[in-house]
């Protein structure tokens, strides 16, 4: 296989694991919100983090600054989800433009256009 392809693969499934583990954490809080399911540790800890505009330590699965605070990331991870779809959907992703920092894993990226060469 191509490392390119293989980095955007791992790409794609990192970013497609985070993003459901995001959806049900947040319905897990709206359950919890609604009434219909009971408090617990972890949506305890999702709802201080969100009131406190903290990252939930579950969602930190790529770099980003200790600083950084949730309603800067959710963004930064849509941006990172939109190219990941737009490559996805590319019939040449080689020849795509690819904004490094918007990718979760550039090194990964980088080496592997070392080994594609």
């Amino acid at each position: 296989e191509d490392p390119l392809f293989r980095c955007f693969d791992r790409e794609v499934n990192a970013a497609s694991s985070l993003l459901e583990a995001v959806f049900a954490d947040i319905r897990s809080v709206l359950s919890v919100c609604q009434g219909r399911n009971k408090l617990t540790n972890h949506t305890r800890t999702l709802m201080e983090n969100i009131q406190k505009d903290l990252i939930p330590s579950g969602w930190r699965r790529y770099v980003v600054p200790s600083t950084m605070r949730l309603s800067d990331w959710v963004p930064d991870f849509a941006k990172r989800v939109r190219q990941l779809q737009r490559i996805s959907a590319s019939a040449n992703f080689c020849r795509d433009r690819i904004e490094l920092g918007a990718l979760l894993f550039p090194v990964a990226f980088i080496t592997a256009t070392r080994q594609s060469v």
